[in-house]
């Protein structure tokens, strides 16, 4: 859609986004379960969940470096390590989800992980448009790191318990069709909206 796009008139651009995404959402309406765009009780949500969060993340995070270096002047590398911190923190959470899960809770688990995210977002939003810190991108990109360390294996914990043996593999399929078409769609949206 980016590269596509810039041959494009201005005024043609997000149209053709607007029908490329949907040509997108048919296309994949058969490989997900039924009712997974509508966002259906269970594992359907389950499913639009771990979509629209790797879209939300990946799509800022390809955008982190590009900041951290033209507006606050990083190197390659510093930019790097402060991705590497989302990583350690993505690690780190995902442990104690693991450790202590079950005792925390999914509804728990997914309010802590999704207001981690939007706190991240709105602070890297904020560090973007005004002249704060570059320690409010990075610290707060750790805490978007830690937010999906929590909440996406818990997601595919989720599709599991909503599996029995004969979908299994269906469903665990169609959580990363899920999470790559999220992605690549929001990555792709997010480079148009920047160009």
């Amino acid at each position: 859609v980016v590269g596509f796009s810039a041959d494009l008139q201005p005024s043609m651009r997000w149209p053709v986004a607007l029908g490329a995404v949907l040509a997108i959402g048919f296309a994949v309406m058969p490989l997900l379960p039924r009712r997974t765009l509508r966002a259906g009780a269970g594992l359907p949500s389950v499913v639009l969940m771990r979509g629209i969060v790797a879209g939300a993340f990946f799509a800022a995070e390809a955008y982190i470096p590009y900041l951290l270096m033209k507006k606050f002047d990083f190197t390659a590398t510093w930019a790097g390590i402060a991705l590497m911190l989302a990583a350690l923190a993505w690690a780190g959470a995902s442990a104690l989800q693991g450790r202590f899960g079950e005792r925390l809770g999914n509804h728990r688990i997914t309010t802590i992980s999704l207001s981690s995210l939007l706190i991240a977002m709105l602070c890297v939003l904020t560090a973007a448009v005004f002249d704060v810190s570059a320690a409010v991108v990075v610290v707060a990109w750790a805490f978007a790191g830690g937010g999906m360390g929590l909440l996406y294996p818990r997601l595919t914990v989720l599709t599991l318990a909503y599996s029995d043996d004969t979908d299994q593999g269906f469903n665990s399929s169609a959580l990363s069709i899920s999470d790559a078409s999220g992605s690549a769609v929001a990555i792709a949206l997010a480079g148009l909206g920047v160009a």
